[in-house]
């Protein structure tokens, strides 16, 4: 009987963690299917822009990743750090905009994805915190914000492509982290 409860207790924590990491390899996924998009749609120098944007992306939300350790060990700290982060992400996305829009020219990168980029910034550190917090109870919403990134990445991205290129696009990639913030 000790064992069947045993087994039973273990369970529920493995299936969550696999939910999580099926929903962290399906973001990954959609976040290729939306590169190899990009790739069709995109002339080659626009799609290398995009591609600058996808790597300065990158480094803006990996050290904020960071925050969603200590977010899912204790997510009460979470909520009382928001204020900061946000003003900190404010402060990153400012810098961005001082330093990259006279940089754009000689890069040869449009103003266009250094606003993107800069509109990012606020978000990233809130994105960590967000999904930390429900790394412990709520796998579910944790999930939904990792689904909704590549989803809003892929359809809205995608029309905005069409639409505008590059910067499109990139304003595609900025929609989609405020659209998993808002799960």
């Amino acid at each position: 009987r000790r064992r069947g409860i045993r087994a039973a207790a273990l369970r529920s924590p493995v299936r969550d963690q696999f939910l999580v990491a099926a929903g962290q390899g399906l973001s990954g996924l959609g976040n290729l299917v939306f590169a190899l998009v990009a790739v069709r749609l995109l002339a080659p120098g626009e799609f290398a822009q995009l591609a600058a944007l996808l790597a300065a992306y990158l480094l803006l939300h990996l050290p904020a990743a960071s925050l969603s350790a200590g977010s899912a060990l204790r997510p009460h700290v979470s909520v009382t750090l928001a204020r900061r982060v946000l003003a900190a992400g404010a402060a990153v996305g400012a810098l961005v905009l001082a330093a990259g829009l006279p940089l754009a020219g000689s890069l040869r990168l449009s103003p266009g994805l250094v606003i993107c980029l800069a509109a990012a910034a606020p978000a990233a550190g809130l994105l960590a915190l967000h999904r930390g917090r429900h790394y412990e109870r709520e796998h579910g919403r944790l999930v939904a914000s990792l689904a909704v990134e590549p989803a809003v990445r892929l359809t809205a991205g995608t029309a905005l492509m069409l639409a505008f290129g590059a910067v499109g696009a990139a304003a595609g990639v900025v929609l989609a982290g405020y659209a998993a913030l808002a799960v």
